[in-house]
């Protein structure tokens, strides 16, 4: 027996889901969900034993459905409230959240359908405006989701981070800057950032990087401890590239030489005395344009300076408009991730 047991210890994957025994015993204790009627019992690494259904773990997972549908030995063979006792690697908060979704009665879109939508130009945003998760939720979805091939937990969570992080100008601008889907009360974009970059889900890190960025204290980044040093190092070059990107084809309208050449109207002293101090008013002293903070996607909507011509404004405007689609198919570049085409053709694999 004992001979035996070694033996399936040693052939036990490294990154099995199930537990140890032999590891050293930890106080056990109830958490939810629990049902009375449930006739298989899983433990976290913690101690915390949740009585739940076998037909629903393995409906909803292949890997339960092997753990449950395996000999004896693979459940360690102890027995709790009568029931089969599983001991899983995993705590017993992430564990609660994970069977509590598995149990509930939400419903996870596919990202099939989410494409086909975003192709109708829908605003996905608008199927999110109850039940929003939270980032405890959001991670438990993606980390234990692939973990147990749960394929509508992640990709429920993949779908959220498409409708919130589009991979197109068109929705980014029909995007709100709140987010609609995950509570923003549980999280800073800066964590959901890393998250996504943790998980590999390269396809919402432009737009999620942009936001970050745009949001986040720089130096307050770089002093986070828990921030790891690969992430801090793709999010700041990412950000040195952008506002080098941004000076270079960004606002070209508000620069000395441009705006003499665009104000050529009628009324080109006016406008061009307009264009002048209204670069002094956002983009500092003087008519350089030097951002403060990195604007490149906003509309041309949130700019016109007052006192322009007609003729001034739409000049202008399709000149915004055109470099303003040029920062965002470079985006993807500036944190060394592949063009949007080969970002959604691996999308589709996720």
């Amino acid at each position: 027996m004992s001979s035996s047991s070694t033996r399936n210890s040693k052939r036990r994957r490294k990154n099995s889901p199930v537990h140890d025994p032999s590891h050293a015993p930890v106080a056990v204790r109830r958490g939810m969900p629990w049902f009375d009627d449930g006739n298989i019992v899983l433990q976290s690494c913690d101690g915390v034993q949740f009585k739940v259904y076998k037909g629903l773990l393995a409906h909803h997972s292949t890997v339960f459905e092997d753990i449950t549908s395996s000999p004896q030995p693979k459940v360690h063979g102890d027995i709790a409230e009568g029931c089969p006792l599983v001991i899983l690697i995993g705590t017993g908060a992430d564990l609660s959240t994970f069977l509590c979704l598995l149990s509930s009665r939400q419903v996870f879109f596919d990202c099939s359908i989410f494409i086909a939508l975003q192709n109708f130009n829908f605003s996905f945003n608008a199927c999110f405006t109850t039940g929003k998760i939270t980032f405890q939720e959001l991670r438990v979805m993606l980390q234990l989701g692939k973990k147990y091939r749960v394929s509508s937990l992640r990709n429920g969570a993949i779908t959220r981070l498409r409708a919130e992080f589009p991979d197109t100008l068109d929705a980014h601008d029909k995007s709100s800057d709140i987010l609609s889907s995950i509570d923003p009360d549980t999280c800073f974009l800066k964590e959901i950032a890393q998250l996504a970059w943790e998980e590999d889900i390269q396809i919402v890190l432009p737009d999620l990087f942009y936001s970050a960025i745009n949001l986040s204290n720089a130096d307050e980044f770089l002093r986070d401890n828990s921030v790891p040093l690969q992430f801090k190092a793709v999010l700041m070059a990412g950000t040195l590239f952008a506002f080098k990107e941004q000076s270079n084809i960004a606002f070209t309208w508000l620069r000395n030489d441009d705006i003499d050449h665009i104000s050529q109207c009628e009324k080109a002293s006016s406008c061009r005395n307009a264009l002048h101090t209204f670069a002094r008013l956002h983009f500092g002293w003087g008519r350089q344009t030097r951002e403060r903070g990195l604007q490149r996607l906003s509309n041309w909507s949130s700019w016109p300076p007052s006192k322009l011509c007609d003729s001034c404004i739409n000049s202008i405007d399709r000149r915004h408009e055109a470099e303003r689609r040029a920062f965002w198919e470079a985006l993807p570049s500036f944190f060394d991730l592949p063009s949007w085409e080969e970002l959604r053709e691996a999308a589709d694999k996720l």
